[in-house]
């Protein structure tokens, strides 16, 4: 193992494995820092790094290439982190002498460097190495944790993974952890078979245990589950029923169904107040990815819901889920004890999905300062709204149609019948009641400015220019030189379609430059090192909400337009960017 990585935390890269690649947290306190992964993607990484716990595998090599870094583990599965990457996700590496701790969010896993142990070690009692189930009472199940621990207290304990010799299903389905308890320095945990279809069936099992914010796996155990077995894990009980108005109930599935409205929903809500003929003891849990249809049925999407769901029925986001679940809904479950007693599939009225937020008449194309002004030299902050509301002296120079844009900005509003979303107060972008009912501050940004491209230009008065690479710039031709040939600093979208979020992908070339957009504000920064070139900006602005998000823009577009700086004139002892960045 090439040992000179030790220490070392890798941030502001791409991870990649099998399933896609992922981007990093960015350093640069300019761009900031936060999730702008692909959510399925990261769901992906997770689920690599649960089964490399839960199978035990260590990390056999760490090798460097160019800014490149293979991390190649155990149980052959090969995770590439490429440095220099764009975004602002939350991935890191931390390698130790002893251990590879791998921060996705704020969850870490810790990977055992070679023969390292950092698990949860099954310790068998009886001879054949079996954990039999014979009832519904389970069997408990002896596991030596290393490093040693001194308690569990606050750890929460899942069955990771189970599967029969010939077919394989998410241990959530078929066994489940009910009580766990620390003897005599062994974590003793009794796991229940919540499946009856598995009587007389073996099946090789795997525990999980998420412990004060990292995640351990075990070796795998066998699980012996009786030939008598049976367990019902659906008994619907006639005396529990649904209230809510506008319910209907399917007697084929035995499933209640009812709409909520979004906003109210998403304040929160307690599906106790709905529900009769509870017993004591009765509990709310949200159903299975399996048991889901649409977009609930995907993993992450379903833990975003069972996370916000406590076992009492109050049900408050715990994060932005970023769909409204389709007309499919989502499917709640009252048990008892291990039993479904009663079913509800819950619909979102999303008020915000219908409306139009194309309410700009034009994409606009202008010029900043004209030619009276320039951008001048270092870090700085522009205003755009308020430039848009000034547009006649701070926009001097405007073509095509952008005056339309620029006269309607001051009355902008999206509206649904009387209930205003948001809207212009003169000078800049607010949201009404509506839009922050359906954008809680906690968990939505709400309004979003976004940077679309940037393209650099030499300033026309600094023409004609050669910088110190010897590369003649001409007046108004974009580009950045051999390198870039123009391109790779226009992303086509921010709007990443795996999220339902605005994300500033800003390319490599880009986060050289430091240009950014702020996306609370508007506002372009600059950064220290700006020596007063001229680029070309395109600004986009969008609206992101609990269940999906909106463009503000015309109809069909992406953007409300592109800005130039410094195009006709640029501030005393301006400087082009050298063209030969690696």
């Amino acid at each position: 193992m090439n040992k000179n990585f030790k220490n070392v935390l890798l941030c502001g890269a791409v991870l990649a494995v099998s399933a896609g690649a992922f981007s990093s947290c960015d350093d640069d306190d300019d761009y900031g820092t936060r999730i702008s992964v692909l959510e399925t993607a990261v769901a992906d990484l997770k689920g690599q790094l649960a089964k490399a716990l839960t199978v035990g595998a260590s990390v056999t090599n760490v090798s460097e290439n160019d800014g490149t870094y293979v991390i190649t583990l155990s149980d052959g599965q090969v995770i590439t982190i490429k440095s220099g990457a764009g975004g602002g996700a939350d991935v890191s590496v931390t390698l130790t002498d002893t251990e590879a701790i791998i921060k996705v969010g704020d969850t870490e896993y810790k990977l055992p460097l070679g023969s390292a142990v950092n698990s949860l070690i099954y310790s068998p009692e009886f001879a054949d190495g079996e954990v039999a189930i014979a009832d519904g009472s389970g069997a408990v199940v002896k596991f030596l944790a290393r490093p040693a621990l001194d308690n569990i207290d606050g750890a929460v304990f899942t069955i990771a993974e189970s599967h029969e010799l010939k077919s394989r299903a998410m241990g959530e389905e078929d066994f489940k952890v009910s009580k766990a308890e620390f003897i005599d320095g062994f974590v003793n945990l009794t796991v229940i078979c919540i499946n009856g279809d598995l009587a007389g069936t073996k099946h090789a099992a795997s525990v999980q245990m998420n412990y004060r914010g990292a995640v351990i796996g075990s070796n795998y155990f066998t699980i012996n589950v009786s030939s008598d077995f049976s367990f019902s894990s659906e008994a619907i009980d006639p005396n529990v029923k649904v209230t809510a108005p506008g319910v209907a109930f399917d007697a084929e599935t035995n499933t209640y169904s009812f709409a909520v409205d979004g906003a109210e929903f998403g304040a929160g809500y307690d599906f106790a107040s709905v529900f009769e003929g509870l017993a004591e003891g009765d509990y709310f849990e949200v159903a299975s990815s399996s048991k889901q249809a649409g977009d609930a049925s995907d993993m992450a999407k379903r833990n975003i819901l069972a996370a916000s769901l406590s076992a009492d029925g109050k049900f408050k986001f715990a994060e932005r889920p970023g769909t409204n679940f389709g007309s499919e809904g989502f499917l709640v479950n009252v048990k008892r004890g291990e039993t479904v007693v009663a079913k509800t599939r819950v619909i979102i009225n999303d008020r915000i999905a219908g409306i139009n937020f194309g309410v700009t008449p034009a994409v606009f194309e202008s010029e900043w300062g004209g030619r009276e002004k320039a951008l001048e030299l270092g870090a700085q902050r522009v205003d755009i709204q308020k430039a848009f509301a000034n547009y006649l002296e701070d926009i001097t120079i405007r073509h095509g149609d952008s005056d339309k844009f620029f006269e309607a900005w001051p009355n902008l509003m999206v509206a649904d019948g009387d209930d205003v979303v948001l809207y212009c107060n003169g000078t800049k972008l607010i949201l009404d009641d509506l839009g922050t009912k359906y954008a809680p501050a906690d968990i939505c940004r709400g309004i979003v400015w976004f940077y679309r491209g940037l393209s650099v230009r030499l300033p026309e008065n600094m023409a004609p220019y050669t910088d110190e690479n010897g590369k003649e710039w001409t007046a108004g031709g974009e580009g950045y030189g051999d390198y870039v040939n123009g391109n790779d600093m226009w992303m086509g979208t921010a709007y990443n379609f795996c999220t339902s979020a605005y994300e500033q992908f800003y390319p490599e070339t880009a986060r050289y430059l430091g240009l950014r957009i702020d996306e609370a504000t508007g506002e372009l920064v600059t950064p220290d090192s700006y020596t007063g070139w001229g680029f070309r900006m395109a600004i986009g602005c969008g609206y992101e909400y609990l269940y999906g998000v909106k463009d503000i823009s015309t109809n069909g577009g992406d953007q409300v337009g592109m800005l130039f700086f410094n195009r006709r004139v640029s501030p005393a002892g301006a400087t082009m960017p050298l063209s030969d960045i690696k």
